[in-house]
């Protein structure tokens, strides 16, 4: 510990790297388009797209699907009402036949 009034001697580090603003790293960011995600891959859509608009986009076959968004299950009925946001996680699930 140095002498009172003395200033501690030695090197100095100094970050000199620029934050880089992580919402600037995707190209979306720089458009009117926003990121999310349908079953965990990222793609991106335009800002405003309802959930339906989203889901036909994406070439979404969405007959006999349930659909969460940000794990919430959402009617069918509202799909044209909801509107995903930047950064919004979307799950299609698909019933099957079997026996």
């Amino acid at each position: 510990m140095p002498a009172e009034g003395k200033r501690a001697t030695g090197p100095v580090r100094i970050n000199k790297k620029k934050k880089e603003n992580r919402r600037g790293d995707y190209p979306c960011h720089k458009t009117n388009e926003m990121k999310i995600f349908i079953n965990d891959k990222e793609t991106a859509c335009e800002q405003g797209y309802t959930l339906e608009k989203v889901l036909e986009t994406n070439g979404i076959d969405t007959r006999h699907a349930a659909v969460a968004l940000d794990l919430e299950v959402i009617p069918r009925e509202e799909w044209g009402k909801t509107r995903p946001r930047d950064g919004s996680s979307i799950l299609v699930i698909k019933a099957a036949q079997g026996g």
